[in-house]
């Protein structure tokens, strides 16, 4: 079974872990969250927050003033309308 853990970064580089190893990725998406939406995440004390699973690859990755980098964003799909 999968494990995920979340850490981030202060403005001093200092990492920090938030969860280590856990079953459960929805926790660690309201980790990441409460980090990233958080008033300590708009004044610029968190820098970064990824999540990382098992094999220790970076699965999400945010950063301060840039938002969501890994998976980068996909730009919306243009509808084809018709003309009329």
């Amino acid at each position: 079974m999968e494990r995920f853990s979340v850490y981030w970064w202060d403005k001093d580089e200092n990492q920090h872990v938030e969860i280590y190893l856990v079953h459960d990725l929805e926790l660690a998406k309201f980790a990441v969250l409460r980090l990233t939406k958080g008033p300590a995440a708009q004044i610029g004390i968190i820098q970064r927050v990824i999540i990382t699973d098992s094999a220790d690859s970076i699965i999400f990755e945010w950063q301060f003033e840039k938002g969501v980098i890994h998976p980068v964003p996909q730009p919306p799909v243009a509808c084809s309308g018709t003309k009329g």
